[in-house]
């Protein structure tokens, strides 16, 4: 979803600054400010606050991104969920190939139960088992309910909301090493997990449990969450949170 305020600007100098935020994927916020005179931008800066003040306060956003690509088994069932968006329009800039627990330069996610023998081992090895059992890759439309129409699609596939993996990818697996990877990285992504609305009560509740361990993520998306069941909880993530950036800035 976008959200964009213009301001007009009458004096001196002449012109317009457009603010646009955009909540991306898992919690992600993106406000980008464009003019075409960089001296109106100095100008406006405390116009330019008050409104990213005011939006951050009404958050979180209403969920906007209701296509989703999810990669498909050979019983065209969902296993993870590849992108997401607004529109149609928007398919070809969302495409993608391959499932990817996180970003290659991303070295974070390493479960305890599993020794990492190279960097980035535990999720080489869990988004190669996911990827190796996907034929398919298909847009749906979800509807409030959380049913899943499949978009271009000759047979009309429509997907239970239920059938869709309610944390992203699927948790069921035949074997031990697949069901501990998911398990871990479900734990490392939690803090990121928790802005989703489809969540019931026990997944949420297994979720804040985990989000208390990485508070630097909690720090990062908890204005996104659109319900709190622990919210002491919450807020000793938070102060923890704090706490822990102030003891890394006087260590440096």
């Amino acid at each position: 979803m976008t959200r964009i305020f213009t301001l007009n600007w009458d004096a001196e100098p002449p012109g317009d600054v457009v603010v646009e935020v955009e909540r991306k994927s898992l919690g992600e916020i993106v406000i980008t400010v464009k003019s075409m005179n960089s001296r109106l931008l100095v100008r406006a800066e405390s116009r330019l606050r008050s409104l990213i003040d005011a939006s951050v306060r009404s958050l979180p956003f209403p969920l906007m991104d209701r296509y989703e690509l999810w990669a498909m088994d050979a019983q065209q069932k969902p296993v993870a969920l590849l992108s997401s968006c607004c529109h149609p329009s928007q398919f070809d800039a969302n495409e993608t190939h391959r499932w990817q627990a996180c970003r290659l330069t991303d070295y974070d996610f390493s479960p305890q139960d599993i020794e990492p023998e190279v960097p980035r081992d535990a999720a080489n090895r869990l988004e190669h088992h996911v990827n190796r059992i996907i034929v398919v890759r298909t847009w749906f439309k979800r509807d409030q309910a959380g049913c899943g129409s499949a978009i271009a699609d000759r047979t009309q596939t429509l997907c239970e909301p239920d059938e869709f993996p309610s944390m992203l990818v699927r948790e069921e697996w035949d074997s031990e090493e697949m069901r501990v990877l998911v398990s871990a990285w479900i734990h490392w992504k939690s803090a990121a997990l928790l802005t989703l609305s489809c969540l019931d009560r026990p997944q949420r509740e297994q979720l804040e449990k985990a989000a208390s361990r990485h508070p630097f993520n909690v720090k990062r998306h908890h204005r996104l969450y659109p319900e709190v069941l622990d919210a002491d909880s919450l807020r000793t993530t938070l102060v923890k949170a704090r706490l822990l950036l102030s003891s890394n800035a006087a260590a440096s």
